[in-house]
C-alpha cells in the first residue's frame, strides 16, 4: 500500500474484528514519520523526482501515448524523448549560467 493510507477510523475497527484472532499485532502509525527512517526518504525523493520527469516528458513532449509500432519502436519513442528533454535541460542550464 501507499504509505499515506489510512482506511477509516469504522473500517480500521472492521479490520482489527475481522483479524483479531489471526493476528498477533497490527500497526497503523499515528504519523507519516514513525515508519520512515533516512533511507527510506532518499528513495521517495527519487521516486517524486522520477515522477515530476515522467510527467514534463508527457506533457512537453507528447509521450502520452506511443505512434510506433513493436517494442523496438517504443524504445526509440521513449529514447527520443529523453533525447529531446536531455537537450532542453542542458540549454536552460547553458542559458542560466549565462544570465548568472
Amino acid at each position: 500500500m501507499d504509505k499515506g493510507f489510512y482506511p477509516g477510523k469504522e473500517e480500521m475497527e472492521d479490520l482489527l474484528d475481522e483479524y483479531e484472532g489471526e493476528v498477533e499485532y497490527l500497526g497503523v502509525p499515528a504519523r507519516i514519520n514513525d515508519f520512515g527512517d533516512e533511507e527510506m526518504g532518499l528513495c521517495q525523493r527519487f521516486r517524486a523526482g522520477i515522477e515530476g520527469t515522467i510527467s514534463f516528458l508527457k506533457r512537453s513532449f507528447g509521450l502520452s501515448r506511443c505512434v510506433f509500432k513493436g517494442f523496438r519502436g517504443f524504445c526509440r519513442y521513449v529514447g527520443s524523448g529523453v533525447f529531446c528533454h536531455n537537450l532542453l535541460t542542458m540549454i536552460r542550464s547553458d542559458l542560466a549560467a549565462a544570465d548568472g
